[in-house]
């Protein structure tokens, strides 16, 4: 069952007043289910438990995201976003883990140069060179540092935004998320954002 109750709603509000930030029980207007990311897309999807604030000098927003599958079941995550200075064509991070069967008609995939990469983790992008330019060999060694012990982050960048997503985090568990969402917006090489202004 979906955790919005009470208890989860008191865990992370108090763990985001305790961090300086703002919390919202709900997705204000849906500004959040608006944006252009597969992520996001389902036929039912609702956002809750919003967090916003500054992590390590990076703007975020964080929440609890459902999206309905097929016939009644449905996928619990929480994901954290943030705005990068770029215009980004669609990318697609997933650990092999992660079933996502709308992926393979939105998006192609493709192959690293490293097996060991390609055993854990699937890139989808439609624009090789962009991809191959995140996916660097530092980029692929720290998605695979992440291990077999979830949880595990993936990621999707499109036009400006950079989403993360992982399993449903209680309070306590969030700075791993956004650690992950830092790391990978650091790890993004700079030439980019002139390639891809």
């Amino acid at each position: 069952m979906f955790q919005f109750e009470d208890k989860r709603i008191e865990d992370l509000s108090g763990w985001a007043e305790a961090n300086g930030f703002t919390f919202d029980i709900a997705d204000p207007d849906d500004e959040i289910l608006g944006l252009p990311l597969h992520f996001l897309s389902a036929f039912y999807r609702s956002i809750w438990n919003v967090i916003r604030g500054d992590w390590n000098g990076l703007p975020f927003e964080a929440f609890d995201l459902m999206r309905g599958m097929s016939g009644d079941a449905f996928a619990v995550s929480t994901c954290a976003i943030t705005v990068l200075k770029m215009n980004c064509p669609a990318l697609l991070i997933t650990h092999r883990s992660i079933s996502d069967s709308v992926a393979d008609l939105i998006v192609p995939r493709m192959e690293t140069e490293s097996s060991a990469f390609n055993d854990e983790w699937e890139v989808r992008c439609e624009d090789r060179r962009f991809a191959y330019a995140v996916i660097h060999q530092r980029m692929m060694d720290w998605l695979l540092s992440q291990g077999e012990t979830p949880p595990r982050t993936s990621f999707e960048l499109q036009g400006s935004w950079l989403l993360a997503m992982t399993q449903m985090l209680g309070g306590d568990e969030y700075g791993i998320l956004l650690d992950d969402l830092t790391t990978f917006s650091d790890k993004i090489p700079r030439f980019l954002s002139e390639l891809y202004p």
